[in-house]
């Protein structure tokens, strides 16, 4: 069973500087299909190490229209030195995603190519953080 948590805040310090000298890796790029027409741009693999096992959930970031998975570069950081599972996706016509024409772009489709990711990614709890626009199509979830 899926537990998807919307919206939340996040009580972790994200600024406090980062122990023992983790060095945070490049995130990876990937394109997902979510149609056979349709793919996201997805960054996984935000993590200095094997995750905590006390962490039962991945943080899922989606920006907003005027974003991308660059704006959130911060918080992925943060959230890679203290282990925590993270994944940032970009919008169908949204930051680093392609932008067909004739795409269906509304808020409840968005929401299905979302649930796709998270499907493909085989992630089945996630805290979603979106902003604008994109948390409209979260809460559609």
């Amino acid at each position: 069973m899926r537990k998807w948590l919307i919206p939340a805040t996040i009580g972790l310090s994200l600024f406090a500087p980062a122990t023992h000298g983790d060095v945070v890796s490049v995130p990876a790029r990937r394109l997902i299909s979510v149609t056979p027409s349709e793919s996201l741009a997805v960054f996984t693999g935000m993590t200095t190490g094997k995750a905590d096992s006390a962490i039962s959930i991945t943080i899922v970031l989606v920006p907003g229209t005027f974003g991308s998975a660059f704006s959130m570069r911060h918080l992925t950081t943060a959230f890679a030195t203290r282990k925590i599972p993270t994944v940032v996706i970009d919008l169908l016509g949204m930051g680093a995603s392609p932008r067909p024409r004739g795409a269906d772009y509304s808020l409840s489709r968005q929401a299905t190519r979302i649930r796709a990711v998270l499907d493909t990614l085989g992630i089945e709890r996630a805290l979603i953080v979106a902003q604008g626009t994109s948390a409209t199509a979260a809460l559609h979830l």
